[in-house]
Order: C-alpha cells, then structure tokens, then sequence
C-alpha cells in the first residue's frame, strides 16, 4: 500500500501566486576577504606612497655614536654585555638561601616548547574539536532513522452458547491472541520533507471451542511510503541546510581564533624571551659599574692620607652601595623575566616550581625584511585570524 500526502489549502494557494518570494534563492552577500582585498584596499586607501618600500629594523645612529664612531670598538670592549657568546652573570640567591643556578635555553626551543605545552593553545584547540561534532550532530539530522516495535494481545471475550437439547453448539468464551510487529525507516529530505518507509506484520489467533478458523493463524503484512512536503514554511534547502552552514562557519571562527591563540603565544615567547636576554645583559653592566665602583674605592681608601679628601671617599663608597643595591633589584628582575617565560612554555624541562633561572644562548639577530605599505595592508587583510572571524560573524548573521 503506498501513500502521498500533500495538501494545499485554497487560501495557500492564492498566498503563494500573489507575492511570497522563492526560498529557493541563495545568499550571494558573503564577504570573502581573500578576493574583495585590493578593493578594500583601493576604497579606503588615500596614502600617496602607498607602493614605497621600507626595510625593518630602521637602524640611526645618535649623534653621541657618530662623533665617537672611531672609538666604537674600544668602548664596545669595555662591557661585557656586548658580547652574545657572554651570558654569565652572577645571579644572587634562589628562595632556599642557595646559590642560583641557570641553564641554557635557545628562542627557537622555547617557542617550541610553548607551542606543545601552553595552556592557552590547549584550551584553543578543543574548540574546532568540538564544532567539528557541532557539524556531524548537524549533518546527522538528514541520517535515516530505524524505528521498530512489537506488541503482544491476549484477548478472552465471553459469548452466548447455542444449546440444542441441553448440548452446548460453541463455547462460552472467545480467545483471540494477536502478535503485532512493525518496521519503519524515516529519513528528512534536504527540500524539507520527509520520507518514511514503514511496514506492519499483524498475526492473529483465535481459539473458540466448537469453532474452525481458517487460516489458522491469519497473517495479515502491510506496506507504506509517506511522502510529507511543506510548500511554505520550512521549504527549502536553504531552510533544511541552515544548521549546517551555521555549524561550519562556527568551526572556521573555532580555528581562526586558534590561529589567533597560536600568534599571540608565539609573540608573548619572543617577547618574554627578548626581555629576560635583556635583563641578563643589563645584570652584567651593573655588576661590571659595581666592580668598577669598588676598584674606585679601593684605590680612593689607599689614598685618603694623601689626597683624596673624606667627602670623595664618601662618594665613592656610597655610589657603590647604590650600585650594589642596583644589582639585587636586577637580580629579581632577572628572576621573574625567567618566570614568565618558564609560565609560557608550561614544560617540565623548565618548569615554574624549579629555582633553576633560564639563561639565553646563542645568537640574536634581527634579520631585516623589506616591505611595503600596499603589501603588509594586504597581508594583514588576507591572513589575520581577528578580521576572518569578523568576516565569518557577519556571514553566520545574513
């Protein structure tokens, strides 16, 4: 047995024909950042030098270095923070009363170890994991459905008795046991309906004293296929398909703020890193103006019975007791530069618990790079992970 159901009233009829627009029609209002780009850029960009080139660091030499330009050398000679191979200092006490101890540390291993181990980057990259499932619960709306079920029926129904000289004809009493099973497979349809293909297996037994039935059990099998189609509401794939769409763009937000997370760490890395190399550089100049300011004492001590005065002497030792004071404020400076790149990388290797300081090694350099304004507004309107997730927000919302 099949059955098609649709059924249109005369008032939907004459609403459809008189004004309701198609749902069938797809946005085409999108915003696409890769392609409209240079337009963007050509629509708001006034700059005249628009396509002139710069080179990154812009490198200027003060005028206290030019008139000393020819001394350059012998002055750099003097500290020891001129020299990148140099990274010991001495780096005081840890919280044990001990003597603090370092260990070497390249940039590109600690920004390695807070790609694997930061936080913040785990706690990002859970979320496309779970859009990704937002997207399979969404698709699974349009998965075929199994339902079945079965029932069991016992029924006794007490019924005259034809007597014929005191001879009962029938019984007093009519079982009938029935078995009823059935089978159904729905699935919704991506222009919004839905097809269910579904069957029913009826048996049925009676048991009457004095009485044949035939056939003994009847069987009784019957097949349906219902098709339901809406005409107006929720007709569509557009309509039907929405979820999914929605679901998509939530799972691209989910890794352009990953991407976004990944950027931010890797920078906060650089920058922790950068700062602790210079904070133990400027622990060395002060240790170096400290040995420097007791030499001074030294030799002013053996020559106050000649002619260094008291008030020099004073001086001296004075400025060597801010100068050592100097350095056990650098010290903890030191110490928590190299906690906050020990919180960023979050690795047992330097982990926050140890007393263990983080000592930079190898070379730094800024290598120079060469780019124009045109490009890098290009660049950043193509690739930043904030202006894609904008762009993905605004179609999620048409």
């Amino acid at each position: 047995m099949c059955k098609k159901i649709i059924q249109i009233s005369h008032l939907a009829t004459v609403s459809f024909v008189l004004g309701c627009s198609t749902p069938l029609k797809e946005h085409t209002s999108s915003i696409d950042l890769v392609t409209q780009a240079p337009a963007i850029l050509e629509e708001e960009a006034d700059t005249p030098d628009l396509d002139s080139t710069i080179t990154l660091p812009i490198i200027r030499k003060t005028s206290v270095e030019s008139s000393l330009e020819h001394r350059m050398e012998e002055l750099e000679a003097l500290t020891p923070a001129n020299t990148q191979n140099n990274w010991d200092a001495e780096i005081g006490i840890n919280l044990h009363q001990e003597t603090a101890t370092s260990a070497p540390l390249e940039m590109g291993v600690a920004i390695l170890f807070a790609l694997e181990n930061n936080l913040d980057i785990r706690i990002a990259t859970l979320q496309p994991l779970i859009s990704t499932q937002s997207m399979v619960t969404a698709e699974a709306a349009f998965d075929f459905l199994f339902g079945a079920g079965a029932s069991s029926t016992r029924a006794k129904i007490p019924q005259q008795q034809a007597i014929i000289n005191g001879v009962p004809l029938n019984s007093a009493e009519s079982t009938t046991d029935t078995l009823d099973g059935n089978l159904s497979l729905v699935k919704q349809l991506y222009g919004g309906g839905t097809l269910t293909l579904s069957t029913d297996v009826t048996k049925t037994d009676n048991k009457s004293n004095g009485s044949i039935f035939l056939p003994d059990p009847a069987w009784q099998t019957v097949g349906t296929i219902d098709v339901a189609q809406p005409l107006l509401r929720n007709f569509g794939e557009t309509v039907t398909l929405a979820q999914i769409h929605l679901s998509e763009i939530t799972h691209n937000q989910s890794k352009e703020e990953l991407r976004n997370t990944l950027n931010e760490v890797v920078t906060a890395t650089e920058h922790a890193y950068l700062d602790l190399s210079l904070q133990w550089k400027t622990l060395q100049i002060k240790l170096w103006l400290l040995n420097k300011g007791e030499e001074v004492v030294e030799i002013l001590d053996i020559r106050r019975s000649y002619d260094a005065s008291e008030a020099d002497f004073a001086q001296a030792v004075a400025t060597v007791q801010q100068r050592r004071a100097d350095v056990i404020s650098q010290q903890a400076s030191l110490q928590k530069a190299s906690d906050t790149l020990k919180k960023l990388m979050n690795t047992e290797e330097y982990s926050l618990e140890s007393e263990e300081m983080i000592q930079p090694a190898g070379w730094l350099e800024a290598s120079p790079i060469s780019i124009s304004l045109r490009q890098a507004m290009m660049t950043a309107l193509e690739n930043r992970p904030d202006l894609r997730t904008l762009s993905l927000s605004i179609n999620s919302n048409e």
